[in-house]
């Protein structure tokens, strides 16, 4: 997998492609999508099968392909998101916790 470098933007839109349960594979349901992790696109063809008209593509930030794991989906998208919203709370408390721990000490001394 090619890691995309991580953007300035407020949203970050990652796709997971799931594989084919059992029960497509044994009805030999061919795969709908198509997913290109390099280029961040998902191709999807026509539903009923006519190969004149052209997939629809769709780009997005990150995609995962039907061989990725749960732990790399992770990994990649949510512990980024993880440390963000730990900053951002860290960020709206600190300034309350100063204030509390001031307001202890000048009442110790």
């Amino acid at each position: 997998m090619v890691a995309k470098k991580e953007s300035s933007d407020n949203v970050r839109v990652v796709v997971r492609c799931r594989p084919l349960n059992q029960k497509e594979k044994d009805m030999n349901t061919p795969m709908a999508v198509k997913c290109d992790e390099a280029r961040g696109t998902v191709s999807i063809k026509a539903a009923d099968g006519r190969s004149s008209e052209p997939p629809k593509v769709f780009t997005y930030d990150r995609v995962f392909g039907p061989d990725s794991k749960q732990p790399d989906v992770y990994n990649d998208a949510a512990r980024s998101m993880s440390k963000v919203l730990l900053r951002a709370t860290m960020a709206q408390y600190l300034p309350m916790v100063k204030q509390e721990l001031e307001k202890l000490l000048r009442w110790k001394v």
